[in-house]
């Protein structure tokens, strides 16, 4: 990143990276669940952080607040929840922020490895560069600082890559271990990272070609980063199968419905426009990294270099599977943020910040238009995060009265089919999107003990005239506020 400083000096500019990146990580870190950013994800999973904590820690039953009681869900291994509870009862009671420290704390170990893979790889200028980046960018920085299993899910793919690179490169038996532990957890918190397992089989064969296959060691580390989740995930299966609840809704998010309604996306020219471009390309890569990006791509990497190359052609593979996903949630792009962080920091490694007069003296165009693609990412990047960490504050204090109204063993409808709401309001109930709301299921509802109906939108709810008039019969209004409503039954 500086060129022509002591080795020891950049060791303080990692430091300098990793504060910047723990700074801009503390932005709304106390925010509610209500963020526009991704609040059904934190809420489900902070949500079975608060029944961990309030109901005994029984860590092989995750628990949600909806569709029921016993809420059981089946789940990823519940590594980061878990975690957040331990700490509820260390602090003696639930805290938003000190929970999200928790991905943060991964992120910044994150930020480290990402720096020793690319010192590894490209040398240390571009492992600071592609440390800053995974550091900085806005988008990048809200979804390793919420309550999800993401920033840890990052963490092992980056620390397990870098010490599985040790072990081929030097053969390092402490590094074969570690990179099986490492990879075990990511496979365990987040099992659609099973596409690293391609990466790191082409690694095996730029190493040692077929013989690959046929070496025990090879074997040995399959097994061991397997055998884990096979068990949890049979697990889990039994969970769905006690009470129908699941975040594995792997179909839709193969070839699911997308709101746009457009089909055969994956063939649809739409879909690499939102993708590649609109989405990682702007929001993501604030337009200049995406063009750092396009720039090193074309640099012909060599040797164990081409890493980023199998990384990026096994992350393809991922986002063709999982289409519909990658369509719908913005945070699935996570993953391919590190092959392409590395390229730009190979690209980058170069140019030096402190070399800025001599750029413009000596004319440097291409030094000079980094300088200024650098720049433009400071205005784009405030305009592209401000919208992440907005929330509604009527809706906050709509869902806090509703808690002072309502009783602790109050069940609760709710027509939005987010968890966000029914966990602000601290209470357990049922959701469904107000359009897929029909009177037999408010009525099934009831009979499992429902006693209040909370719509977020009464508008949209007097559309459908004959449910609207059977939410009136069967109920009275008790709290109204702009177009938010909470009824009770009779």
């Amino acid at each position: 990143m500086i060129q022509g400083i002591k080795l020891s000096s950049r060791s303080y500019i990692l430091i300098l990276i990793l504060f910047a990146g723990l700074a801009f990580r503390l932005q709304g870190i106390g925010n509610p669940v209500l963020e526009n950013g991704g609040n059904w994800r934190e809420a489900d999973t902070a949500t079975i952080a608060r029944n961990y904590f309030m109901h005994g820690y029984n860590f092989l039953y995750p628990e949600i607040d909806y569709n029921g009681y016993p809420g059981y869900v089946q789940a990823e291994f519940p590594l980061v929840p878990f975690i957040v509870s331990i700490i509820y009862g260390v602090i003696g009671s639930e805290s938003l922020a000190a929970g999200r420290l928790v991905s943060v704390a991964f992120a910044l170990a994150s930020v480290f490895f990402l720096y020793k893979l690319g010192a590894l790889l490209f040398g240390r200028s571009a492992g600071l560069w592609a440390s800053f980046f995974y550091a900085a960018l806005p988008l990048g920085v809200y979804f390793t600082r919420t309550i999800q299993p993401d920033s840890a899910m990052m963490f092992f793919m980056i620390a397990g890559v870098y010490c599985f690179m040790r072990w081929i490169i030097n053969d390092s038996k402490k590094h074969y271990i570690a990179s099986m532990l490492f990879i075990a957890l990511m496979l365990l918190v987040k099992i659609n990272t099973l596409f690293i397992g391609l990466l790191l089989m082409l690694i095996l064969l730029k190493k040692h070609g077929w013989k690959s296959f046929g070496r025990i060691d090879v074997w040995v580390f399959a097994a061991v980063t397997l055998f884990p989740s096979l068990l949890w995930y049979w697990h889990s299966y039994r969970l769905l199968a006690l009470t129908g609840n699941t975040f594995f809704d792997i179909m839709d998010k193969i070839g699911g419905p997308v709101p746009e309604g457009i089909s055969g996306f994956r063939t649809n020219p739409r879909f690499y426009s939102r993708i590649i471009f609109a989405r990682f390309g702007r929001e993501y890569l604030l337009y200049s990294g995406f063009i750092f990006f396009v720039a090193g791509f074309f640099k012909r990497f060599r040797g164990y270099r081409k890493i980023v190359y199998y990384w990026l052609i096994s992350y393809l593979i991922y986002m063709l599977i999982f289409a519909q996903a990658h369509w719908v949630h913005i945070h699935y792009l996570l993953p391919v943020s590190l092959p392409v962080f590395l390229v730009i920091g190979g690209f980058l490694k170069d140019f030096s910040l402190l070399k800025a007069w001599d750029y413009v003296r000596e004319f440097q165009w291409k030094n000079i238009l980094i300088y200024l693609l650098l720049i433009l990412m400071v205005p784009v990047g405030i305009h592209h995060r401000k919208p992440y960490y907005e929330y509604s504050g009527t809706l906050l204090r709509f869902c806090e009265d509703v808690r002072e109204i309502t009783g602790d063993e109050d069940l609760i409808i709710t027509d939005v089919n987010n968890p966000a709401c029914l966990y602000q309001t601290g209470r357990k109930g049922f959701t469904r999107d107000v359009g897929h709301i029909g009177m037999e299921w408010i009525t099934s509802c009831r009979e499992r003990g429902a006693t209040y109906f909370f719509t977020s939108n009464i508008r949209k709810l007097k559309n459908n005239i004959n449910l609207y008039q059977f939410i009136k019969e069967k109920t009275k209004p008790v709290l109204k506020t702009g177009r938010l409503r909470l009824f009770k039954f009779d």
